[in-house]
């Protein structure tokens, strides 16, 4: 704390420090489901995608989830989504076309009665 009180800057120039939790260090890739989720969102606005989509896939993936097919799309996709920082941009561009997908499945059921 003496060095940080010497160079408040320091801290800017370090990386942040690790976290460690009953001698565990959480990471992205041992987040479950209801973390990854969240985060996906938390990701969405900071980072400045768009969040709707984001929230949709969330829910899609929540009712998936429910009735039983833990292999979805909207899933997979927030779990990349979260973890893979480099390819964010491209992950959120594919939730984005499997929303959409799934919203005019939804309103072309609608539609019919």
């Amino acid at each position: 704390l003496a060095r940080l009180a010497a160079d408040p800057e320091l801290i800017e120039r370090r990386p942040p420090g690790r976290i460690e939790h009953e001698g565990d260090s959480p990471g992205l890739a041992a987040l479950g489901f209801e973390p990854t989720a969240i985060a996906a969102v938390v990701l969405a606005e900071e980072f400045g995608y768009d969040e709707e989509p984001i929230r949709r896939a969330r829910e899609y993936a929540r009712q998936d989830l429910e009735s039983g097919d833990d292999g979805s799309v909207f899933i997979t996709l927030l779990f990349d989504f979260v973890r893979e920082d480099e390819n964010r941009g491209i992950i959120s561009q594919r939730l984005t076309d499997h929303v959409c997908r799934r919203r005019a499945r939804e309103e072309d059921v609608d539609g019919l009665f």
